[in-house]
C-alpha cells in the first residue's frame, strides 16, 4: 500500500511538538535541490537509522537535522520514515 499525504498528515498532526511542522513540510514539499538528498522511496529502516543517528549526534553533518530529530521521539519518527519510503 502506498501512503498518501492525507493518510500520514492527519496522524502526525496528533503528535505534540515538532511533528506538526514536519507533517506540514511533508504535505507541502519544496522542489528537490542539489543541496538536499532525495528521501522519497528510501528504505524506511535506513531512514529510521539515519534519523536516530542525527538525534544522537552520531551523524552531525547538518545543523538542521540534529535538533529536528532530537525534538522527535522514535515513535514520532516512524510514520515520517514510512511516509517517505512510500513516496515514489
Amino acid at each position: 500500500m502506498i501512503a498518501t499525504r492525507q493518510m500520514v498528515y492527519a496522524p502526525l498532526t496528533q503528535v505534540k511538538g515538532t511533528a506538526c511542522g514536519v507533517a506540514f513540510l511533508l504535505a507541502h514539499p519544496a522542489p528537490p535541490s542539489a543541496r538536499s538528498p532525495r528521501l522519497a522511496g528510501q528504505n524506511s529502516a535506513y531512514l529510521l537509522d539515519t534519523m536516530a543517528a542525527y538525534a544522537t549526534g552520531e551523524r552531525a553533518n547538518s545543523t538542521v537535522m540534529g535538533p529536528l530529530m532530537q525534538s522527535l521521539s522514535p515513535t514520532d519518527r516512524k510514520p515520517i520514515a514510512e511516509y517517505l519510503a512510500a513516496l515514489r
